[in-house]
């Protein structure tokens, strides 16, 4: 536990502690009225997915089931957001949280970190090579897609509704509950 918070505490140090807040929304009922229909559409389309799928297909996917479970999380979880955003919404680079690194060794040092412990598993004696569809899978889906989704879009809006402090909170229990279907329908309800 204190490895990481010293990690932490270390980073924060050298790039800050947070962003500038974003200015606040003329229109909060809109803003919590898409949180709402962004969230809802991906976890209508996970579930679809998880629920059409049999427990060997998402335990050990094939590279056609990997391709699938892509797709399903292409749309809602960044085309629509981000389209919607962008060409409805008028957000820009800088509104999607887009900046340029307060410090280049900061961010080699946590890219290195980050990437060494990725690694690790590769050296425990009991590592097992995985295909690379379920590579492919968890290296998009919960590293990228669901990062952009909930720290982008959904924290991105909340902040601007409630502020940053109240943001964290709402969108961590919206990130939360986005798990219950995986819980209960995936590949990790069938392994317990």
């Amino acid at each position: 536990l204190l490895l990481p918070l010293a990690i932490v505490y270390v980073m924060h140090r050298w790039i800050g502690w947070y962003p500038d807040q974003w200015k606040t929304s003329v229109n909060p009922k809109r803003e919590i009225a898409e949180i709402g229909v962004f969230w809802l559409l991906a976890m209508i389309a996970s579930t679809a997915f998880l629920l059409t799928r049999s427990q060997e297909e998402l335990s050990v996917p094939t590279t056609a089931v990997a391709l699938e479970h892509m797709a399903y999380a292409v749309v809602p979880w960044l085309i629509l957001p981000l389209g919607y955003m962008a060409l409805v919404r008028k957000w820009r680079w800088h509104d999607f949280g887009f900046t340029l690194p307060k410090s280049w060794p900061m961010i080699v040092f946590g890219l290195a970190l980050f990437g060494l412990a990725g690694m690790l598993p590769v050296f425990n004696s009991s590592f097992e090579p995985m295909s690379w569809a379920f590579v492919a899978i968890a290296a998009y889906q919960p590293a990228f897609i669901e990062e952009f989704f909930f720290r982008v879009i959904i924290q991105g809006k909340f902040e601007r509704v409630v502020g940053p402090t109240k943001a964290w909170i709402y969108t961590g229990i919206l990130f939360g509950l986005a798990h219950v279907p995986v819980d209960f329908f995936g590949p990790q309800f069938y392994a317990n």
